[in-house]
């Protein structure tokens, strides 16, 4: 089974710092990164695409480092972008879109346009209706339904999406989450999804819960959901249920943890009661029972 692996990545872009990170995908898992606007998630998913190289650490394919992006070589990991609005070219048609990365391959322009209307009604696009038109005449859904086909043409072992659902119209999100994520487990492509929303992580095999540039929280779903054992996933779990406006709920959480937090050490330690905490170092990822990793020496493993 392949696997995509930061192993002790530290990365920079701008402000946002990932602090020596661990992480692994497998073929055909589904990773949720969770995290406010700011906490490194997106960082990560650049890192794990290539287009940001580590200042320290190392990212790894199935074993090997992983390839640098190079013009007219198909990368290994392919990305799905937040905005589907600045993502595809203005000026090109949908279905020169649609076939490019089929051309880029070497298949005729015939085998590259049964390929492509194939895939499209798959992600639910139907290209046949769309000739003519350029992606500035699609609806969001439509253009990161056409991002998704564009990106799954390449054949990739690997997708990392950032926020794909996050610039869409309620409506439009769950039919695209939903071809996003049958497209990949019937193609055994190693998904890393990248939310804010722990309701959009429901789906995924594993949740990463991201803060400040460092893994808080790791474990299966259902048990992240059902049980969040550190407090800022608790926090995120509790506010992001409420039904207030999703930049309410970020500043909801941003000013509990500003408000409780010290001088140094971890941001969590005031809120939560622990002066020791907030003026410390911020304590090393432990596994607190197996398969479940939590940031927080006083977290306990549950007696049933």
């Amino acid at each position: 089974m392949g696997s995509l692996e930061a192993r002790s990545v530290w990365a920079r872009v701008g402000s946002f710092l990932l602090k020596g990170v661990d992480l692994r995908v497998r073929s055909g898992e589904v990773v949720a990164v969770v995290g406010v606007s700011g906490s490194g998630k997106s960082t990560l998913g650049r890192v794990l695409c290539g287009l940001l190289r580590p200042l320290e650490g190392e990212v790894l394919l199935d074993g090997r480092p992983l390839p640098e992006p190079r013009w007219g070589r198909v990368h290994p990991v392919q990305m799905i972008y937040q905005d589907p609005y600045s993502s595809l070219p203005p000026h090109r048609e949908v279905l020169d879109l649609a076939l490019e990365m089929f051309l880029s391959r070497g298949l005729d322009r015939g085998e590259a346009l049964d390929r492509a209307l194939a895939l499209g009604r798959e992600v639910g696009l139907e290209l046949r209706a769309l000739f003519g038109l350029k992606a500035p005449n699609l609806s969001g859904g439509q253009r990161q339904r056409l991002a998704l086909l564009r990106a799954l043409s390449l054949d990739p072992p690997f997708l990392v999406a950032d926020e794909p659902l996050s610039m869409l119209d309620v409506g439009l999100r769950a039919g695209v989450l939903r071809a996003l994520l049958r497209s990949c487990r019937s193609r055994g492509i190693g998904l890393l999804y990248i939310t804010h929303d722990l309701g959009e992580a429901r789906f995924a095999d594993r949740i990463v819960a991201v803060w400040d540039g460092m893994v808080v929280e790791e474990g299966e779903a259902r048990e992240v959901l059902s049980r969040p054992l550190h407090p800022y996933v608790r926090l995120l779990s509790r506010v992001f249920a409420s039904p207030l406006d999703e930049e309410v709920k970020e500043g909801a959480i941003l000013g509990i943890i500003k408000g409780g937090r010290g001088p140094s050490g971890c941001p969590f330690g005031l809120v939560e009661g622990c002066e020791a905490c907030a003026l410390g170092d911020p304590p090393p990822l432990r596994e607190v029972y197996p398969g479940r990793f939590a940031r927080c020496q006083f977290i306990r493993a549950p007696s049933y």
